[in-house]
């Protein structure tokens, strides 16, 4: 463990419900910290971190119990089955599990089940629900980790009982004339569905002109002063009828800089600079969003944890939120400096000490597995996947590699133009260097061993998340190869 004081925050003697709340988490993480802390005196004994275990089994079996047989309570959450299917079966991805061809089968017809026949999938098969972008992130996800290593005979016949065609015209529908997205008709407009729709469109080689006409300025836009994103811009309206010119629209953004919209947004601005023919003339931040994301790593008292807001409490689920950003962001700031490399950009040890420590309980009879947001508050399948997320990026850090992407761009075949969706005016030359620019975009990650830190013994390693995608690295190729036609 890092040799750092295990200081509570300065308040100046002035109480407000804000720090009282602060100063007692402190004190629930401190509990979980001190054994493994410097002796402060002479009589105390000091742990070692490297001896404590991500407790993978235990967390598999919280899982698993969670993928097919539900409380009857859980009938309340019924519009996020797609998302329950999507954090369970994403963790157990990254822990290296394969679920039985059964067990697979079934899960696959759950999710079809869930797509509406406007396009689209929908949060359950209800009657009355509406398809909606968010839901069909997660499904498109979802079918992406179950096929990785399924049969092709399975592969084809999944994807040719998903309607590509009426998916795609569903989603232009969603096109807000500003650039940005209605994450369902009537829905709110905001960085969830932008990035519900590039993550998606991008994963099934659908990402046409059409669909991110205006999209890099919206998401500028949504810059704040903190450096931060936030949920959406002043700019955009209702009027989801996309005109018939392309503006230059201005905006402010709406609220503070938020975790989780800030790695929507940047993932969607990161995702659309391997667009080639998208004009380089919009103005965001990537130094300010660079150290506002850095300085959402907490301090040590709270375990080196992230917080999503300023001024807010640490959370497990940031690690992916505002930790996943960095890659990202030492990408974006390598192409702009020509740096062969970067530092660590956050402390990656305490990073994984925050999950060993505070995010995960400690093995008793009692413990039932899962990951926590933090000391205090129960394990549940969201912070699981999302803390899991962030543990590996913490353990590889993914380096977006110019290695890799000649790699790729050298062995880079024609797809088959005619199951393609192509751009009304777009020629096959243009789409192909389009279909090549976003290939290499997600897939051009390098995960050098060299730069691997497991905190932990070495069973605590994890799989390799796609820093893009929030996917399995290796599921991500395989569903990006089927649908851009590379076979190598």
């Amino acid at each position: 463990m890092p040799q750092y004081p295990l200081l509570p925050t300065p308040f100046d003697n002035v109480k407000t419900a804000t720090s009282e709340k602060q100063l007692s988490t402190e004190l629930e993480i401190f509990k979980y910290l001190e054994s493994f802390a410097n002796p402060t005196a002479p009589d105390q004994e000091s742990q070692s971190i490297d001896s404590v275990k991500l407790s993978s089994s235990s967390h598999i079996s919280y899982l698993y119990s969670k993928l097919f047989n539900l409380p009857d309570r859980w009938i309340q959450l019924d519009t996020s089955r797609t998302w329950i299917m999507y954090w369970v079966l994403g963790a157990l991805s990254m822990l290296d599990v394969k679920i039985k061809p059964e067990e697979r089968d079934r899960a696959i017809e759950t999710i079809l089940s869930f797509q509406h026949p406007d396009g689209g999938f929908s949060g359950s098969p209800g009657p009355g629900h509406l398809a909606h972008l968010a839901a069909t992130y997660a499904c498109i996800c979802c079918l992406a980790i179950l096929l990785e290593d399924a049969e092709q005979d399975v592969v084809n016949n999944t994807w040719s009982k998903v309607d590509i065609k009426k998916l795609y015209d569903w989603m232009l529908s969603l096109k807000v004339s500003d650039g940005s997205f209605a994450v369902q008709h009537e829905g709110e407009i905001d960085v969830r569905g932008c990035y519900g729709a590039l993550a998606v469109a991008a994963m099934l080689n659908l990402l046409t002109p059409e669909l991110v006409r205006d999209l890099p300025q919206y998401l500028v836009n949504c810059q704040t002063h903190e450096g931060g994103m936030a949920a959406t811009s002043i700019s955009n309206h209702t009027d989801q009828t996309p005109p018939a010119y392309s503006g230059n629209h201005t905006g402010a953004p709406v609220g503070e800089a938020h975790g989780g919209y800030t790695s929507c947004a940047l993932a969607s601005y990161f995702l659309l600079q391997g667009y080639p023919s998208l004009p380089n003339t919009h103005k965001f931040d990537v130094e300010a969003c660079l150290r506002w994301a850095a300085q959402a790593q907490a301090s040590p008292i709270e375990g080196g944890g992230f917080r999503g807001r300023t001024n807010k409490l640490v959370d497990g689920c940031y690690i992916w939120w505002c930790g996943g950003l960095l890659p990202l962001l030492e990408a974006m700031l390598m192409s702009d400096t020509s740096r062969e490399e970067f530092p660590d950009l956050c402390d990656r040890q305490a990073l994984q000490e925050y999950v060993l420590l505070a995010s995960q309980e400690p093995t008793t009879k009692e413990s039932k597995g899962g990951l926590r947001d933090k000391p205090g508050m129960a394990p549940d399948m969201y912070h699981t996947h999302y803390i899991l997320s962030g543990l590996s990026v913490g353990q590889h850090k993914p380096r977006y590699s110019a290695k890799e992407i000649r790699n790729i761009t050298e062995t880079f075949q024609l797809p088959v133009f005619s199951k393609c969706a192509l751009g009304n005016n777009e020629s096959e030359s243009e789409a192909s260097k389009r279909m090549e620019g976003i290939y290499s975009r997600i897939l051009g990650w390098e995960f050098d061993p060299k730069a691997k830190l497991v905190v932990g013994p070495p069973e605590n390693e994890i799989g390799r998340v796609n820093p893009v995608l929030n996917v399995k690295h290796s599921a991500v190729k395989q569903i990006m190869d089927y649908f851009y036609h590379q076979t190598r």
